[in-house]
C-alpha cells in the first residue's frame, strides 16, 4: 500500500497527520490481482471567536449638581457596542452624562465570540445646604427687674441664645460691650431660629431672658 501521507509501504497499518486546513488523505493497495484505493477527509475546524472585553469610564467619578461627566468606552474583539445613555453602537467612543442623582452607567459589547460589559458609577453630590445671617438689633433696658434703675454705665454686656426649638437655646454669643446692642448671627442654615437676649451687670447679675423673636430664614 502506498500513500503520499506515510512512508510505510504495508498492507495495514497507522500513521498521525497534522493539517492546518481540511484534507482528504487516500491510499492505494496494490496486489496479485490488481489494486484498490480508498480515501478518508479530516475536517479542520476554524478557530473559535476570541471573547471580547468591554471597558468603560467616567472623567469624573463624582460631580456637583448641573455638573456632567464624561463616559468613555472600548473594546477589543467586538463588532458593537450598545448603551441606554448613547446613540452610538461604536466599538470605542465617549458621551457626555448629566446625571440629577447618583447613577450607574453600562455598557455591552458583542462579537462573534460573546459579550463582555462593563459600568461605572457617577456620584452626585449632595447640594449644600444654604446659609443665611439674621441680623439683630435691641435696646439697653432702663430698669432691673426689681424695678430699681439701671445705668448704662452699668450694664456690662449681653448675651443672645437661640436655638431651632422655643424654650431650647443651645446656642449662645456673648457681648461684653453694654454699648453695643446690635449682633449678626451668622452661617444658620435654613430653618426658624428661636433668639432670646438676656442683660448682665457689672457684677455678673445676669437678667431672664427677653421676649422670644421667632426668625425664618
Amino acid at each position: 500500500c502506498t500513500a503520499g501521507w506515510t512512508a510505510s509501504s504495508a498492507t495495514s497499518g497507522s500513521g498521525s497527520v497534522n493539517p492546518s486546513v481540511t484534507t482528504t488523505y487516500s491510499i492505494v493497495c496494490n496486489g496479485d490481482g490488481g489494486s484498490a484505493n480508498d480515501s478518508v477527509t479530516v475536517t479542520v475546524n476554524p478557530p473559535p471567536a476570541p471573547v471580547p472585553t468591554a471597558s468603560l469610564s467616567a472623567s469624573s467619578s463624582a460631580i456637583d449638581p448641573g455638573q456632567s461627566a464624561t463616559l468613555s468606552w472600548n473594546s477589543t474583539d467586538a463588532t458593537s457596542c450598545t448603551a441606554g445613555w448613547t446613540a452610538s453602537s461604536a466599538t470605542s467612543g465617549s458621551g457626555s452624562v448629566n446625571p440629577s442623582v447618583t447613577t450607574t452607567y453600562s455598557i455591552v459589547c458583542n462579537g462573534d465570540g460573546g459579550s463582555a460589559n462593563d459600568s461605572v458609577t457617577v456620584t452626585v453630590n449632595a447640594t449644600p445646604p444654604q446659609v443665611q445671617d439674621i441680623n439683630l438689633s435691641w435696646v439697653a433696658p432702663v430698669e432691673r427687674e426689681d424695678g430699681t434703675p439701671i445705668a448704662m454705665a452699668e450694664i456690662a454686656g449681653y448675651r443672645v441664645y437661640y436655638g431651632t426649638s422655643q424654650g431650647s437655646y443651645p446656642n449662645q454669643v456673648d457681648i461684653s460691650n453694654g454699648s453695643t446692642m446690635q449682633e449678626t448671627l451668622g452661617n444658620l442654615v435654613s430653618g426658624t431660629y428661636y433668639i432670646v437676649v438676656t442683660t448682665y451687670d457689672m457684677y455678673g447679675r445676669e437678667s431672664e431672658y427677653s421676649q422670644v423673636v421667632t426668625k425664618s430664614i
